[in-house]
């Protein structure tokens, strides 16, 4: 029999969140819950201004302000688990903005099935970030429009039974991105998952090319760290599946190819049929992104879908370089930190501008 009382836990974990978390926390601060309501805020050694901010905030708003030394999102996480008092756990990311129906239509959804042992709202992008923004939201929204069940939830977004987490032992420190997918694969043993789409987040995606490109080389990184913590997903799930490893791998194959190709025909060899191999491939990974751009037009009515092919063969890029720098480290047995693909600082420069990877971002 739980112990755990009825009501909501929230957590949020922080990481150089300077730039968002007051938004989050306001937000949170907006939300229409009647009942009984307990936010856990984690800083997981920021070394910019959050921890200022935070204790600020704690002098004028009910909240459990716990420190952890920065280990990473999943050990920050489990932090706030250990301490949570209710039966439901809301994990909402430093960049995520929930809307104010947004917990009482997770946990409606929870309370109405008591096999879902999570669920997830969707995400909607903030005008201040731009195409680059406007084009990730979008392509979440793509891959959730499935019908069939979700078998992924990310975290940032999501309510989850506080007893089946604990069940499960938490969240993998180990991991940095796809921690959230290895937990949602671990959670289905207990039960289901559930999308809920009129509960509404507005996250802050990367505004800049860099930025962005940064935060892709991380989730395709850890990637790599989670098929090999669960070989049998090596096809991904049904929000990141084949098609995206599949754009990996043939980038990945497209970039290697195209130095031997050049230093081939600097030498005189013949490589047209391979140049023609070489871009065929290519064509077909633009091609395939054009098509999903244009389906987005069609369902959404979003004329940013027009730039899908430019944006994410540069993502495709991206993930190229994360696959032989795991490859690199996987040969030399360098042991898998979260840190590797869910980049952190410990140490502020002055006049340095913050990067993707600075602190801890939602999908």
């Amino acid at each position: 029999m739980s112990q755990l009382s009825p009501g909501v836990s929230i957590v949020v974990p922080v990481h150089n969140g300077e730039e968002s978390v007051e938004e989050t926390m306001f937000a949170i601060d907006a939300l229409e819950w009647p009942r009984d309501l307990e936010i856990i805020v984690v800083d997981d050694g920021s070394v910019d201004g959050s921890s200022e901010l935070l204790e600020q905030w704690k002098g004028n708003h009910s909240l459990t302000l716990l420190r952890c030394p920065g280990i990473g999102a999943a050990a920050a996480l489990n932090c706030g688990l250990k301490h949570a008092r209710y039966e439901w756990l809301a994990q909402i990311d430093q960049d995520v903005a929930p809307h104010p129906s947004w917990l009482s239509n997770l946990v409606l959804a929870m309370d109405n099935n008591e096999r879902v042992v999570a669920a997830q709202g969707v995400f909607q992008a903030d005008p201040r970030d731009g195409w680059i923004g406007a084009a990730c939201a979008l392509d979440l929204r793509l891959r959730y429009s499935s019908n069939k069940p979700p078998d992924h939830v990310c975290t940032g977004n999501t309510i989850y039974r506080t007893e089946a987490l604990r069940s499960i032992g938490g969240f993998d420190e180990d991991l940095g991105y796809g921690y959230d997918n290895d937990v949602s694969y671990r959670l289905q043993a207990a039960g289901t998952l559930h999308r809920v789409d009129d509960a509404v987040a507005t996250h802050r995606w990367p505004a800049t090319l860099g930025r962005y490109l940064a935060r892709e080389y991380g989730l395709g990184y850890g990637r790599l760290d989670l098929i090999r913590k669960h070989p049998r997903r090596w096809h991904g799930d049904r929000i990141s599946g084949l098609g995206m490893i599949l754009h990996a791998a043939i980038m990945a194959l497209s970039l290697f190819a195209s130095p031997l190709l050049l230093g081939a025909s600097l030498m005189g060899w013949n490589t047209g049929i391979a140049v023609a191999v070489w871009t065929v491939m290519l064509l077909a990974l633009a091609s395939e992104r054009l098509a999903a751009g244009i389906t987005g037009i069609i369902l959404f009515g979003k004329p940013v879908g027009l730039l899908f092919p430019l944006l994410h063969l540069a993502r495709d890029a991206a993930w190229s370089i994360a696959i032989v720098v795991w490859s690199v480290r996987t040969i030399l047995r360098i042991d898998s930190l979260p840190s590797h693909s869910m980049q952190r600082r410990t140490k502020e420069r002055k006049g340095e501008e913050p990067f993707a990877g600075k602190g801890y971002t939602g999908r």
